[in-house]
């Protein structure tokens, strides 16, 4: 009997300080609080908004992000889902530029844990991890013919660096980008088998991807930031026939330079997936960071940058970040949240040794410092291309 009336007085004081670490926990998320149905119309009730480092996977009792459930029972919550975005993964390097300080170097003198072990903590502990795979999977070597002026690149990397994404625990790959068909559609068809051999799901152009997690469907579609809003409202509609009760778009588009605020064909096409039903929008191509825009009933995040980029031996800005979708499920009502971690590309200043990990410290109160700062010119860019449309 004592050593049962000691374990619960264990048991409560564990509840209590619990209790607190969550409470004090919550008052750094980036919290936004969305109602997702199936009808069009949609509330929003914004709470706090900070950038946060990496934090373990909230667990029932830690979860505080909605006010109406702040105070519930934990045994009344019915699910929480954990999605994380990074931007572009070039898993090889440009045909024919393999060096000693390549992607497909590395690879040969370590193995597909290497690249993702810097922030395996976080991809293994989340439900989903989505990156946009720019580049083909193939052993095909006949070039995509590209007319356009400029510099030309072709990135491509063998079909066995799949086991990468399923050694790093990625789950998903957005194949909607100008790198997919480098190779043409043998090579695109290429990549998918890849991706199919390693249980990896993929979406992108014709292809929508609905996963059921915890009980919900989640709805996933790619385009190029120039696709129209008729194209991008039918795209949202296949996948709300499919039953998804959340939906995220990704975009690839904008400046391929470094350029730090999003032009008008990217501010137009997340707005135009908002508009018709998106909750959550997620870009890239630009090969930086850009600002986090919230949006209506929706929040966009303009460019997710580099992650594990092949594409480049030692791009100057290597700052980048794992945006995390957090949906609550209680009962029919979903309520959604969203934070993000700060990363870099490289465990190196120097050099890109294509591990990204995540930052902590310093490193991590300068980049969180840099999207806000990012976040207020994206707004104002949306802002201002809204007035001139008025």
């Amino acid at each position: 009997m004592k050593n049962e009336n000691a374990l619960m007085i264990a048991l409560v004081i564990l509840l209590i300080i619990s209790g607190f670490l969550s409470s004090a926990a919550a008052i750094f998320c980036i919290v936004i609080s969305i109602p997702v149905s199936v009808v069009e119309v949609k509330e929003v009730s914004l709470e706090r908004h900070e950038i946060v480092e990496a934090r373990p996977r909230p667990q029932a009792a830690e979860v505080r992000q909605d006010p109406e459930i702040a105070h519930t029972p934990v045994e009344t919550l019915s699910a929480t889902i954990i999605l994380s975005f990074v931007g572009d993964c070039t898993l090889g390097e440009n045909f024919g530029a393999s060096s000693e300080r390549s992607f497909s170097a590395f690879y040969s003198m370590t193995s597909p844990e290497y690249f993702f072990g810097g922030v395996s903590q976080v991809f293994a502990s989340d439900d989903l991890t989505i990156i946009n795979l720019e580049g083909a999977l193939t052993d095909s070597e006949v070039k995509h013919d590209k007319p356009e002026p400029g510099a030309k690149y072709w990135f491509k990397g063998p079909p066995e660096y799949a086991k990468i994404l399923s050694a790093g625990h990625v789950e998903i790959a957005n194949l909607a980008n100008n790198h997919a068909k480098d190779f043409g559609e043998e090579g695109y068809s290429d990549t998918k088998g890849a991706l199919t051999a390693e249980g990896i799901e993929y979406f992108g152009g014709e292809d929508v991807l609905v996963r059921e997690v915890r009980g919900v469907k989640i709805g996933f579609f790619g385009l190029s930031a120039s696709a129209g809003s008729g194209l991008i409202k039918e795209r949202i509609l296949a996948l709300k026939r499919e039953g998804a009760r959340v939906v995220i778009g990704s975009f690839h588009g904008g400046l391929s330079e470094i350029t730090y605020t999003p032009i008008e064909s990217q501010i137009k096409a997340a707005r135009a997936a908002i508009d018709n039903g998106a909750d959550f929008v997620v870009e890239h191509h630009p090969h930086v960071i850009q600002g986090i825009e919230e949006y209506k009933n929706g929040v966009i995040a303009y460019s997710l940058g580099n992650f594990c980029f092949g594409g480049h031996s030692n791009p100057e800005d290597k700052d980048t970040m794992i945006f995390q979708v957090i949906l609550t499920k209680k009962g029919e009502r979903i309520s959604s949240a969203y934070h993000v971690i700060p990363a870099m590309i490289s465990s190196h200043d120097d050099y890109n040794d294509y591990r990204p990990r995540v930052l902590s410290d310093g490193e991590a109160i300068s980049v969180r410092a840099k999207i806000l700062k990012l976040s207020t010119e994206a707004v104002a860019s949306s802002v201002g291309l809204r007035q001139r449309e008025n």
